[in-house]
């Protein structure tokens, strides 16, 4: 009995947050997240500790909340549509040059029919049963915001820990807040390049025809609901 109590305080402890942790970040993917792990960990190389941590793909807000009792939540918001451009573009062209992470046979089958993120919606705009398995088949497509925030039933249970709410089309202006608001040191900057941001390159078509925006708009309007909710949170944080 008192060998298999020792066993789990032994697990306990490798797994308790460091104490000094304030905040975790749930990474909602494209939405920056990449280029603030990057900035927290130059705080954490300069400091010697560290005060927030950006979380993998697989943390959604529940589990965060749970596994994390002690801190505040963070997350980054973008555009659905313009997460879906940038989603797609990632994955077609597998994370690279930053990452290199092969393709899935769902994701093989639609970059191997849709060349743009234009062809996709329109696609998806005339109902076409390859869009709807390209949509479910790609990651950064599948997962959006309703999927890593769950909802606004979740997001109003756990709005008294929320204490950050980025946005990646506003996301240096935050991380300065974010760095007043946790002390963290002037080392916690975004980075200036595209690979250490994990960004596109800047020649990739990005203009969507009315008819696919308007079928993008209507897929991810369980994202727009939760996007709503949270930029009212974000102004009550005071991050405008």
């Amino acid at each position: 009995m008192k060998g298999g109590l020792t066993r789990l305080l032994g697990q306990w402890r490798r797994s308790a947050p460091p104490p000094h942790l304030r905040m975790v970040i749930v990474h909602v993917g494209k939405t920056g997240g990449t280029a603030l792990a990057s900035a927290l960990a130059a705080d954490r190389a300069q400091c010697g500790i560290e005060r927030a941590r950006v979380l993998g793909h697989s943390e959604t807000l529940s589990r965060a909340a749970h596994s994390y009792p002690g801190c505040e939540i963070g997350f980054c918001l973008r555009d659905p549509v313009d997460r879906f451009i940038s989603g797609f573009y990632s994955r077609q062209r597998r994370g690279r040059p930053r990452y290199d992470n092969a393709w899935t046979p769902a994701e093989a089958e639609a970059f191997g029919r849709f060349a743009t993120p234009d062809a996709l919606g329109r696609a998806l705009a005339a109902d076409d049963l390859a869009a709807h398995r390209a949509m479910e088949g790609v990651l950064h497509l599948r997962r959006g915001l309703a999927h890593y925030l769950e909802g606004i039933a979740v997001l109003e249970r756990h709005a008294p820990r929320i204490g950050f709410i980025g946005r990646q089309e506003t996301l240096a202006a935050d991380v300065a807040w974010l760095r007043r608001r946790l002390g963290l040191s002037a080392a916690a900057a975004l980075p200036d390049d595209d690979i250490g941001a994990h960004r596109n390159p800047a020649k990739v078509e990005k203009v969507l025809s009315d008819r696919a925006r308007a079928a993008l708009e209507e897929w991810y309007a369980p994202d727009y609901a939760v996007q709503d909710w949270c930029l009212r949170h974000r102004r009550d944080l005071g991050l405008g």
